[in-house]
């Protein structure tokens, strides 16, 4: 009887134990696609050895979840991820990227874009070195809030909207573009572009889950001839250096 009552706890303190590690088990969930998008991952049969893991292509499907050393590729099509942390990744046409990391031992997350467009939307509330993005310039992107990051033609280009971030450890504040080839910033100012990049954002989903949706919302309302887009958006409790 001692023996089974033994047992009992056993399995129910491992049942907890399972219950837990799957609840702390962070994740990025495909929540679109459009066209067809490859997914490169890592996989390893029952006979394989740690060391011996190869990489194989599926087809991106709605449902899919993300981990850490897998590969996006998008040709001409697009994929959008939430994760658990509310934090929503738009992985734009033509673009590769490498998930370094979904959350590391610390919980940060870190991407490598290869090539190509990613749209990256994050409360403004978060630490900006949660989340990194590296481009093949040897570039360091930090994200607090909203950040559309390109590489294409040799070049890094990043555009913070709501929010701010570090570009290679400087600050830089939100409504801010910059050419890291030439280390050049300018003003993002009212446009049929940032509509667009706007109403984008709005289309997302999750995204009143994410960030402050009336903030968007009016944005996309102004007149581009008398705009400036900072007067609409709560101040920033901190001034940030723009890059020279």
């Amino acid at each position: 009887m001692q023996k089974k009552i033994i047992t009992a706890i056993f399995i129910i303190a491992f049942s907890f134990n399972i219950e837990a590690a799957y609840n702390s088990n962070k994740y990025m969930k495909v929540v679109d696609v459009q066209g067809n998008v490859k997914l490169e991952v890592e996989v390893k049969s029952s006979a394989e050895t740690q060391a011996a893991k190869k990489m194989i292509q599926k087809p991106a499907r709605l449902g899919d979840l993300l981990f850490t050393r897998d590969y996006i590729i998008t040709g001409a099509s697009s994929l959008t991820a939430y994760s658990q942390d509310r934090i929503l990744l738009k992985v734009k046409e033509n673009s590769s990227l490498y998930l370094d990391s979904t959350f590391d031992k610390n919980e940060n997350i870190v991407f490598s874009l290869n090539n190509g467009e990613i749209l990256i939307v994050a409360p403004m509330s978060y630490n900006p070195d949660y989340i990194t993005v590296y481009t093949p310039d040897n570039s360091t992107i930090n994200i607090s809030g909203t950040a559309i990051i390109s590489y294409n033609q040799n070049v890094t280009r990043v555009q913070f909207l709501h929010g701010y971030g570090k570009l290679n450890g400087t600050p830089v504040g939100q409504f801010t573009e910059v050419n890291l080839k030439d280390k050049t910033t300018s003003e993002i100012v009212m446009s049929d572009s940032l509509k667009n990049r706007v109403n984008e954002i709005l289309g997302m989903q999750y995204i009143d889950k994410v960030s402050q949706v009336n903030i968007y919302r009016d944005i996309a309302r102004l007149n581009n001839s008398s705009f400036n887009v900072k007067q609409i958006v709560t101040p920033l409790e901190s001034e940030f250096i723009i890059i020279q």
